[in-house]
């Protein structure tokens, strides 16, 4: 009736007011029209009828979360058709005050009005009312989209900075000197600069923090050209003050410039007093951060004493505290450092301490600027074997030979007699019970290790798989060739020589006599061109012709390889395996649930269950986009409704939905074969 008769209209302007606004204009519309069809010009003008505008209709969107009552490209294209108005929205504080109720979707909005592949808007006035806001949440959220924009935002902030109350300020503050210091002419020339870098960020308010250093214990840092000045305390009170104000290990690359004028013994020896203060007070975890630049900073003793004192705090029960330090030690970057994480990660039976060790190799990934997969290859352990992949065991009389075969199997031979035994024996008359004792500590640690370093390798390649990663060729012979524990993995593959384009040169296996052999079996030399790489050959990189040799190849040398290369089946996209940006090839395909559980482990899924369907997500961190499994539950069974791909953003968030045809068809042709493995019916 509100259509056609005035006094309906009058009744249900009355009940608008009086309901709350999500539930209003869904009531409104719903026999209007179905809401995911209404056209833009439609519904405004709907609305205009009944007093109720745009604002009305976007608080009615932020209040439906977490379902929308609209799809987000739907209010993409309102905001895109009014900016100036939905900006201004921002200023009104009754609006403000309404949205900032629903946090998580407040900020969902202003991602989408200000990401780059969103809306994009430059007009930075809208965050800065936000900014006055109190909820953490969609604080956090306002100054990471500041900070990722500092072209637009920065005249913003740097006009408004001191409307603020204090605690923003500081953020503020911090994103501007974040903005300065990420420059790559940011530089310290001497002291004195940095003096005066300092009287514009110290911030006194928050000296209470450090007030249980004694001056003393930092007062004795020297510069690295004039051992006989000293530096300043305020100096070093800034660099403690800024570790101490982190929420979470991170390196401070403003203060990485400030070091650089140090004499780095004296700086080291000025970390240790204040570590070695701490660790004799009762090492407050409340105060913990105290130790960050002490760990990031730190020399090859210092990182061995550190590493000592994770497995004391481990052992009394402190694991939460050792658990802490470990993305602070990542941050050192050194190899040792890295190593020591790497062991962690492979030996440790504490799941809080491992997951911690692998969590700071993203931090750290990040921190350095260096690509994940890069850093574990730099820290690699060899094990103690040598290129020849063999360790000599010396008791004092007896002494023997562990030799690691190209199958990664362990063999070990009494070098009296050159014979092949099971184990280690016990100490004879001549030997040293101590060296007995190591080596038997040893050979466990090892064959455990070997093991982990194994297992986690076939991991990663089996990646590789999907994501073609490349290495040059002086990466490829450390990683592959020199390491003799990897040189299982380098024996049994088919190497493929690739352009910058991905397009396939050439390939080749290595040897055990350190030779590389062609498809012809003709000994291979690499071309010498610097922008070719190395990476495992993919079926679909060339004919099936070329395939079967190499299969052949394999065959007649009885070489087992650890992944799935050679009898990979190819598959290439048709026009009608896609529709609406999603591959449907594969629709109505049968897979046991158990299947599924085991493939998803195996390449690192992740799993969304809703009601009767169950969403997997492959991410992949070299070619940056999301691949989403989608299925139905059907008791043990599952069964394939489409799969999508998206931009991989930073923190794994999704991106902007991918077309099948841009993605590599390496990625796709490996996909689809691993799951086709599992179909039947």
């Amino acid at each position: 009736m509100y259509d056609y008769n005035e006094k309906a209209r009058k009744i249900v302007r009355g009940l608008l007011k009086a309901m709350p606004y999500n539930l209003a204009i869904p009531l409104m519309i719903r026999d209007k029209k179905e809401f995911y069809n209404i056209k833009l010009k439609e519904v405004l003008e709907y609305l205009e009828g009944y007093d109720l505008d745009l604002k009305d209709l976007i608080i009615t969107y932020i209040y439906s979360y977490p379902i929308y009552i609209f799809k987000q490209q739907y209010i993409l294209k309102l905001i895109n058709k009014n900016t100036d108005y939905v900006i201004d929205l921002f200023h009104d504080k009754k609006f403000l005050k309404a949205v900032s109720h629903k946090s998580y979707a407040l900020s969902d909005f202003l991602e989408m009005l200000y990401r780059k592949d969103k809306a994009a808007v430059t007009n930075y006035s809208a965050l800065c009312y936000v900014l006055h806001l109190k909820n953490k949440d969609v604080l956090k959220c306002a100054l990471e989209l500041i900070e990722k924009d500092e072209y637009n935002s920065r005249p913003y902030v740097e006009s408004s900075i001191h409307a603020y109350r204090e605690d923003v300020q500081f953020h503020l503050k911090n994103i501007i000197k974040r903005w300065n210091y990420n420059r790559k002419s940011f530089k310290f020339q001497t002291i004195d600069d940095v003096i005066q870098y300092i009287d514009d960020y110290y911030d006194e308010n928050y000296e209470h923090i450090i007030d249980f250093i004694d001056k003393a214990l930092i007062s004795d840092v020297v510069l690295r050209k004039d051992k006989k000045t000293k530096v300043p305390v305020i100096v070093m009170k800034y660099i403690l003050l800024e570790y101490m104000l982190l929420e979470e290990p991170y390196r401070i690359k403003d203060i990485d410039k400030i070091a650089d004028l140090f004499d780095m013994p004296s700086f080291r020896a000025a970390l240790e007093n204040v570590y070695r203060y701490w660790i004799d007070n009762g090492a407050d975890e409340n105060k913990k951060n105290i130790i960050i630049p002490y760990c990031i900073y730190a020399d090859y003793n210092q990182i061995v004493n550190l590493y000592d004192k994770i497995e004391y705090w481990h052992d009394n029960f402190k694991s939460s505290l050792a658990a802490y330090i470990i993305p602070a030690i990542a941050m050192n970057g050194e190899k040792f450092a890295l190593m020591i994480i790497n062991h962690i990660i492979y030996m440790s039976k504490n799941k809080k301490l491992k997951n911690a060790a692998i969590e700071s190799f993203k931090k750290a990934s990040e921190c350095l600027n260096i690509p994940i997969d890069n850093l574990f290859d730099k820290v690699l352990p060899n094990l103690g074997f040598n290129t020849e992949r063999n360790k000599i065991i010396n008791y004092g009389k007896q002494s023997f030979t562990l030799q690691l075969l190209s199958d990664s199997y362990l063999e070990i031979i009494d070098n009296s007699n050159h014979k092949i035994i099971k184990e280690l024996p016990d100490a004879i008359e001549g030997d040293d019970e101590e060296r007995v004792k190591n080596a038997k500590m040893d050979l466990v640690n090892i064959r455990n290790s070997l093991e982990a370093i194994i297992t986690y390798q076939k991991e990663k390649l089996k990646k590789v798989m999907f994501n073609g990663r490349k290495w040059d060729y002086e990466t490829f012979f450390e990683v592959f060739v020199e390491n003799p524990v990897m040189q299982y993995f380098t024996l049994a593959f088919i190497w493929g020589v690739y352009d910058e384009d991905n397009n396939l040169i050439e390939c080749f296996r290595y040897m055990e006599d350190g030779s590389l052999i062609s498809i012809d079996e003709d000994l291979y030399e690499l071309p010498k061109n610097i922008k070719y790489y190395i990476t495992l050959y993919h079926p679909i990189d060339k004919d099936e012709d070329y395939q079967k040799i190499w299969a052949y190849q394999l065959e007649l040398y009885e070489i087992n390889q650890p992944v799935e290369q050679i009898k990979l089946k190819r598959y290439f996209l048709k026009e009608d395996d896609i529709e609406n940006d999603a591959i449907v090839c594969l629709k109505n395909k049968q897979l046991s649930f158990e299947y599924m559980e085991k493939l998803s482990k195996e390449l690192d899924m992740k799993v969304e269950y809703f009601e009767e369907h169950v969403s997997y997500y492959l991410l992949d961190d070299v070619l940056k986009i999301a691949a989403e499994i989608n299925c139905s539950l059907y008791d043990e069974d599952i069964e394939i409704d489409n799969i999508k791909f998206y931009k991989l953003e930073d923190h794994n968030r999704f991106g902007v939905n991918i077309s099948p045809y841009k993605i590599s068809h390496r990625f796709i042709s490996t996909l689809i074969y691993y799951l086709s493995i599992g179909f039947y019916g």
